[in-house]
Protein backbone atom coordinates (compact mmCIF):
# COMPACT_ATOMS: atom_id res chain seq x y z
CA UNK A 1 0.00 0.00 0.00
CA UNK A 2 1.52 3.31 -1.14
CA UNK A 3 1.41 7.16 0.55
CA UNK A 4 -1.49 7.71 -1.13
CA UNK A 5 -3.67 4.74 -0.26
CA UNK A 6 -2.29 5.40 3.86
CA UNK A 7 -3.34 9.21 3.57
CA UNK A 8 -6.64 8.16 1.88
CA UNK A 9 -7.77 5.89 4.39
CA UNK A 10 -6.41 7.72 7.64
CA UNK A 11 -8.49 10.67 6.01
CA UNK A 12 -11.54 8.97 6.01
CA UNK A 13 -11.35 7.25 9.58
CA UNK A 14 -10.25 11.08 11.08
CA UNK A 15 -13.87 12.71 9.38
CA UNK A 16 -15.42 9.90 10.50
CA UNK A 17 -14.21 9.94 14.18
CA UNK A 18 -14.47 13.25 14.20
CA UNK A 19 -18.13 13.54 12.90
CA UNK A 20 -19.31 11.35 15.15
CA UNK A 21 -17.88 13.23 18.07
CA UNK A 22 -19.30 16.00 17.36
CA UNK A 23 -23.10 14.29 16.48
CA UNK A 24 -22.88 12.94 20.65
CA UNK A 25 -21.84 16.04 21.79
CA UNK A 26 -25.29 17.83 20.56
CA UNK A 27 -28.21 17.89 22.09
CA UNK A 28 -30.58 16.06 20.58
CA UNK A 29 -27.42 14.44 18.62
CA UNK A 30 -27.01 15.39 14.64
CA UNK A 31 -26.73 13.29 12.09
CA UNK A 32 -23.51 12.07 11.18
CA UNK A 33 -21.77 14.19 8.75
CA UNK A 34 -17.97 13.91 7.57
CA UNK A 35 -18.00 16.89 5.29
CA UNK A 36 -16.04 19.27 6.03
CA UNK A 37 -13.99 17.57 9.12
CA UNK A 38 -10.49 17.26 7.68
CA UNK A 39 -9.48 20.01 5.27
CA UNK A 40 -6.89 22.23 4.00
CA UNK A 41 -6.32 25.83 5.85
CA UNK A 42 -3.92 28.47 5.06
CA UNK A 43 -0.44 28.46 7.38
CA UNK A 44 -0.69 29.53 11.24
CA UNK A 45 2.54 29.87 12.52
CA UNK A 46 4.68 27.14 13.87
CA UNK A 47 1.90 24.62 12.72
CA UNK A 48 1.44 22.80 9.61
CA UNK A 49 -1.96 21.81 10.81
CA UNK A 50 -4.12 21.70 13.88
CA UNK A 51 -6.62 20.55 15.69
CA UNK A 52 -9.57 22.42 16.94
CA UNK A 53 -11.55 21.07 19.60
CA UNK A 54 -14.21 23.96 19.53
CA UNK A 55 -15.54 22.94 16.31
CA UNK A 56 -14.09 19.06 16.05
CA UNK A 57 -11.94 19.78 12.84
CA UNK A 58 -8.25 19.06 11.60
CA UNK A 59 -6.98 21.53 9.64
CA UNK A 60 -3.72 20.64 6.93
CA UNK A 61 -2.04 24.01 6.58
CA UNK A 62 -0.64 24.35 2.76
CA UNK A 63 -0.36 27.88 1.28
CA UNK A 64 -2.79 29.05 -1.53
CA UNK A 65 -4.09 27.79 -3.40
CA UNK A 66 -5.66 24.61 -1.78
CA UNK A 67 -6.48 21.46 -3.02
CA UNK A 68 -9.43 20.87 -4.91
CA UNK A 69 -11.86 20.32 -3.02
CA UNK A 70 -10.38 21.29 0.02
CA UNK A 71 -12.05 18.92 2.31
CA UNK A 72 -10.70 15.84 0.63
CA UNK A 73 -6.82 14.46 -0.08
CA UNK A 74 -4.30 15.94 -2.02
CA UNK A 75 -2.81 12.37 -3.33
CA UNK A 76 -1.04 13.67 -5.98
CA UNK A 77 1.58 16.82 -4.08
CA UNK A 78 2.69 15.03 -0.92
CA UNK A 79 0.79 12.12 0.47
CA UNK A 80 3.44 11.06 2.84
CA UNK A 81 4.12 14.55 4.53
CA UNK A 82 -0.05 15.07 4.33
CA UNK A 83 -0.63 11.64 5.73
CA UNK A 84 1.94 12.44 8.75
CA UNK A 85 0.64 15.63 9.90
CA UNK A 86 -3.05 14.43 9.82
CA UNK A 87 -2.10 11.09 11.80
CA UNK A 88 0.18 14.14 14.31
CA UNK A 89 -3.29 15.89 14.58
CA UNK A 90 -5.45 13.13 14.82
CA UNK A 91 -3.15 12.24 18.22
CA UNK A 92 -4.36 15.02 19.22
CA UNK A 93 -8.02 14.95 18.72
CA UNK A 94 -7.64 11.41 20.29
CA UNK A 95 -5.75 12.74 23.24
CA UNK A 96 -8.36 15.24 23.72
CA UNK A 97 -11.09 12.46 23.00
CA UNK A 98 -10.03 10.52 26.14
CA UNK A 99 -9.21 13.39 28.36
CA UNK A 100 -4.91 14.37 27.80
CA UNK A 101 -5.58 16.75 26.15
CA UNK A 102 -7.34 18.71 29.26
CA UNK A 103 -8.20 22.25 29.80
CA UNK A 104 -5.06 22.96 31.41
CA UNK A 105 -2.97 21.68 28.69
CA UNK A 106 -5.30 23.90 26.51
CA UNK A 107 -4.53 27.26 28.92
CA UNK A 108 -1.03 26.29 28.85
CA UNK A 109 -0.76 26.47 24.54
CA UNK A 110 -3.06 29.63 24.83
CA UNK A 111 -0.39 31.16 27.42
CA UNK A 112 2.33 30.13 24.34
CA UNK A 113 0.35 32.37 21.60
CA UNK A 114 -0.52 35.08 24.17
CA UNK A 115 3.42 35.12 24.85
CA UNK A 116 4.56 35.36 21.31
CA UNK A 117 2.39 37.61 20.39
CA UNK A 118 4.08 39.92 23.31
CA UNK A 119 0.66 40.28 24.90
CA UNK A 120 1.27 38.69 28.24
CA UNK A 121 4.11 36.53 30.11
CA UNK A 122 5.73 33.82 28.96
CA UNK A 123 4.22 30.39 29.97
CA UNK A 124 5.42 28.80 33.51
CA UNK A 125 7.78 25.99 33.62
CA UNK A 126 4.59 23.43 34.19
CA UNK A 127 2.75 25.33 31.14
CA UNK A 128 5.52 25.13 29.21
CA UNK A 129 5.99 20.94 30.08
CA UNK A 130 2.31 20.36 29.15
CA UNK A 131 3.19 21.75 25.79
CA UNK A 132 5.82 19.32 25.14
CA UNK A 133 4.40 16.14 26.77
CA UNK A 134 0.96 16.81 24.51
CA UNK A 135 2.80 17.29 21.28
CA UNK A 136 5.52 14.01 21.94
CA UNK A 137 1.98 12.17 22.81
CA UNK A 138 0.61 13.11 20.00
CA UNK A 139 3.79 12.24 17.49
CA UNK A 140 3.78 8.70 19.18
CA UNK A 141 -0.21 8.59 18.57
CA UNK A 142 0.78 9.33 14.92
CA UNK A 143 3.50 6.58 14.78
CA UNK A 144 1.14 3.94 16.21
CA UNK A 145 -1.68 4.79 13.89
CA UNK A 146 0.26 4.69 10.79
CA UNK A 147 1.84 2.14 12.11
CA UNK A 148 -1.44 -0.18 12.07
CA UNK A 149 -2.32 1.06 8.89
CA UNK A 150 0.63 -1.17 7.27
CA UNK A 151 3.54 1.80 7.25
CA UNK A 152 6.67 0.44 7.66
CA UNK A 153 8.94 2.80 6.00
CA UNK A 154 9.75 5.97 8.73
CA UNK A 155 11.89 8.41 7.13
CA UNK A 156 8.96 11.00 6.06
CA UNK A 157 7.47 10.61 9.82
CA UNK A 158 10.66 11.23 11.08
CA UNK A 159 11.51 14.27 9.45
CA UNK A 160 8.47 15.73 10.13
CA UNK A 161 8.17 14.70 13.88
CA UNK A 162 11.48 15.80 14.48
CA UNK A 163 10.78 19.18 12.79
CA UNK A 164 7.25 19.96 14.45
CA UNK A 165 9.04 19.02 18.08
CA UNK A 166 12.14 21.68 16.65
CA UNK A 167 9.39 24.49 16.07
CA UNK A 168 8.38 23.94 19.42
CA UNK A 169 11.15 23.70 21.47
CA UNK A 170 13.11 27.10 19.27
CA UNK A 171 9.46 28.86 20.21
CA UNK A 172 9.49 27.78 23.99
CA UNK A 173 13.57 28.63 24.22
CA UNK A 174 13.03 32.45 22.80
CA UNK A 175 10.66 32.95 25.54
CA UNK A 176 13.64 31.56 27.97
CA UNK A 177 12.13 27.79 28.56
CA UNK A 178 14.80 25.39 28.14
CA UNK A 179 15.03 21.73 28.75
CA UNK A 180 17.20 19.85 30.96
CA UNK A 181 18.36 17.56 27.91
CA UNK A 182 16.92 16.21 25.02
CA UNK A 183 13.31 15.29 23.72
CA UNK A 184 12.55 11.52 24.32
CA UNK A 185 14.02 9.20 21.23
CA UNK A 186 11.55 8.52 18.20
CA UNK A 187 8.36 6.50 19.92
CA UNK A 188 10.40 3.23 18.69
CA UNK A 189 13.11 4.05 20.96
CA UNK A 190 11.24 5.36 23.62
CA UNK A 191 10.85 2.59 26.09
CA UNK A 192 13.95 3.23 27.86
CA UNK A 193 14.23 6.98 28.24
CA UNK A 194 11.34 9.14 30.05
CA UNK A 195 10.47 13.36 28.96
CA UNK A 196 12.69 15.54 31.30
CA UNK A 197 11.18 18.28 32.99
CA UNK A 198 11.49 21.81 32.28
CA UNK A 199 13.67 23.69 34.97
CA UNK A 200 12.03 24.94 37.37
CA UNK A 201 13.69 28.46 37.01
CA UNK A 202 12.60 28.74 33.13
CA UNK A 203 10.25 30.62 31.25
CA UNK A 204 11.46 33.83 33.28
CA UNK A 205 12.86 36.01 30.05
CA UNK A 206 10.70 38.49 28.16
CA UNK A 207 8.43 37.43 25.20
CA UNK A 208 10.44 36.95 22.17
CA UNK A 209 8.41 35.30 19.79
CA UNK A 210 5.20 36.47 17.30
CA UNK A 211 4.05 33.17 15.98
CA UNK A 212 0.57 31.75 16.83
CA UNK A 213 1.13 28.36 18.14
CA UNK A 214 -1.86 27.29 20.19
CA UNK A 215 -4.43 24.80 18.94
Amino acid sequence: MGPGDVFRLLWRAAELDLAEASAVRTVPPFPVVTTGTVTYSPPEGIDDGYFDRNRLIIRLCRPEPFPTPEDAPDLQTQPDVDACLLAHEYGHFRSWKSGVHTDAYVAAATALEVAQLKSGPPPTPEQAELVMREEEQAWESARATLANLGVTRWTAFDAQRDAGLKAYTDALEALGCVREGPFRDSPRKSNSRTSRPLRPSACTRSPKGSRRSAR
